[in-house]
């Protein structure tokens, strides 16, 4: 018992968690810096059209210039070209920011449901999964795959778990669904992840309790988010 006293007085036992962490971002940064290197030169066909549709996009901002798969993307790169030029880093720059976002928000959507312990383990099989690390590095849209539906389920579990606050994330999550709807196949996702809230009987009767000013005010913001993209696809 003394012994294990000890062992808690240690300033590393103490920290361990946080440390993972720490461990886990260098892991993430070293992978990314090394197939960033020593991957073949130059850009893959797909990388190339990305730049293509991102450069593209006009600075007087319309709603046919909007209606493009992936836009959320396609917005950063083009601020990323347009601040740093047109280079390797500058294209790759929103996958890298993204996938770290998408790590943080794994992260905190792990933590809402499992013991720090499984947290850091599921980080760990994230980031040694060679098409994450591909698309992490990557100058396309298909980071948003994993992102949109990481960032979709943590805010839901928020909005489960913690009452407070729940207009301004149930906001947060209607833009969120809107914005993910121009990453192509998505709306199967959220057709998926809507019919297994419905299906489990906590979620379902939270939604019940929903004040109705809900029922007119989250379907708006959606509807208003996809806007472009309803008029690309009757056109």
């Amino acid at each position: 018992m003394i012994f294990k006293q000890k062992i808690a007085d240690y300033f590393l036992y103490r920290h361990r968690f946080l440390f993972a962490y720490l461990i886990i971002g260098l892991i993430f940064a070293g992978l990314i810096l090394y197939t960033f290197n020593f991957a073949p030169n130059g850009l893959s066909q797909t990388e190339i059209k990305s730049v293509s549709i991102s450069m593209d996009i006009q600075n007087g901002l319309d709603v046919i210039t909007l209606a493009n798969t992936d836009l959320p993307y396609h917005l950063l790169q083009k601020t990323s070209i347009s601040i740093l030029g047109l280079n390797t880093l500058a294209i790759k720059l929103p996958s890298i920011l993204i996938a770290s976002l998408c790590l943080i928000f794994l992260a905190l959507m792990y933590s809402q449901w499992f013991k720090r312990n499984v947290t850091i383990l599921g980080l760990l099989i994230t980031i040694t999964l060679g098409i994450f690390l591909y698309f992490a590095q990557s100058g396309s849209p298909e980071i948003m795959y994993f992102f949109w539906p990481t960032l979709i389920l943590f805010i839901s579990g928020l909005i489960i778990q913690n009452p407070k606050y729940k207009i301004p994330k149930s906001i947060f999550l209607a833009i969120s669904i809107a914005l993910s709807l121009y990453t192509p196949m998505m709306i199967y996702v959220i057709i998926s992840i809507v019919i297994a809230a419905l299906l489990h009987p906590k979620i379902r009767l939270k939604l019940k309790r929903l004040p109705r000013k809900y029922l007119f005010i989250l379907p708006m913001i959606l509807v208003i988010g996809i806007v472009p993209l309803i008029t690309s696809i009757v056109k």
